[in-house]
């Protein structure tokens, strides 16, 4: 795990191995960031986000449901 400098990350979210998050992050409260997942820099994640890695792109779900990627949509 390499968490960058000013990154904040809320109560109770899970971290796995190999998840690499940049620097003026912020990560909300239960969340869980699945191996190999990275969030760039300055990005904002809000409460019981879920992230994983699922190939080509990461997946996002929103409670039971998966988010297509950004460019998926344009398939």
């Amino acid at each position: 795990v390499a968490i960058g400098p000013r990154t904040r990350v809320g109560a109770r979210t899970i971290i796995a191995a190999h998840v690499s998050i940049g620097a003026d992050v912020s990560i909300g409260e239960d969340c869980v960031l699945h191996a190999q997942v990275s969030l760039r820099e300055s990005v904002s994640l809000g409460h019981r986000v879920v992230l994983q890695d699922v190939g080509h792109y990461p997946a996002l779900y929103a409670g039971s449901e998966i988010l297509k990627p950004f460019g998926a949509y344009n398939a």
